[in-house]
Order: C-alpha cells, then sequence, then structure tokens
C-alpha cells in the first residue's frame, strides 16, 4: 500500500505538470485545446516516467496522473458547467499513460 501512495503521488505531480507547463509552451490553458499531439505525447511521456520505479503498478500511475491534472483544474482554472465532461475526457486521455509501462 505504500508503495502505491508513493507512486500515485509522483504520478499525480506529473500529471499536474502537463497542465502547469501547457500555457507556456503551447499558449493555450488547457493541453488539450492547443496543437494536438502535445497532450498525448506529454501524456505518454508522463507514463514512462511514471514507470521507472519498479515498484510503480498501472493503476497508481493511471489513477495519480488523474488525481494530479484534476486538482490542478480545480485549483488553477475556474470550473465551469462542462467540468463532468472534463474529468470523463481526463480518464479517456490519461490511458495513454499506461503505454509506458
Amino acid at each position: 500500500m505504500k508503495n502505491f501512495t508513493i507512486n500515485a503521488i509522483f504520478s499525480a505531480l506529473l500529471g499536474a505538470i502537463i497542465w502547469f507547463l501547457s500555457p507556456f509552451i503551447t499558449g493555450e490553458v488547457e493541453p488539450w485545446d492547443a496543437f494536438p499531439l502535445f497532450y498525448l505525447v506529454s501524456l505518454s511521456i508522463v507514463g514512462f516516467i511514471a514507470a521507472i520505479p519498479k515498484s510503480a503498478s498501472l493503476t497508481s500511475i493511471y489513477v495519480g496522473v488523474i488525481v494530479g491534472q484534476f486538482l490542478y483544474m480545480l485549483v488553477f482554472l475556474p470550473v465551469g458547467p462542462l467540468i463532468l465532461i472534463g474529468v470523463f475526457s481526463l480518464a479517456l486521455y490519461s490511458l495513454l499513460t499506461l503505454i509506458g509501462p
């Protein structure tokens, strides 16, 4: 359980970094509004980086990336009526993180 938590927190930080860097790299606040390959490639890279610890499970990586992105959205971006669609999109797009392991 301890490894799961540590790996999920590490993955959450990586997921939040995608959203933090998006305005600087693409000029768009939300990474999926930018050039489509930025978000897709960055999620794949996060999957590879999150899988570096040998104890990382697929579940901890996937859950961590979703939680990190979602928390970043809630804390730093205005929340609107489309938040449920955003969460659904996060869940679908974040499947790309499972390519890494």
